[in-house]
């Protein structure tokens, strides 16, 4: 999880909450790593189509 948010690709927030005690964290997908995502997808679908 370092490396992700080393390399932008995922953001954490911390939200509190009065009910509980401690913070909930929400990890949110960027767009820079919506982009990746995408482009893995794509180069995954490649290699299964070549049989690689």
């Amino acid at each position: 999880m370092d490396e992700l948010l080393q390399k932008q690709l995922i953001i954490i927030n911390e939200e509190f909450h009065k009910k509980r005690k401690s913070p909930s964290k929400i990890i949110t997908l960027t767009e820079k790593g919506s982009v990746f995502l995408a482009e893995y997808r794509r180069m995954r679908e490649f290699t299964e189509a070549f049989g690689l």
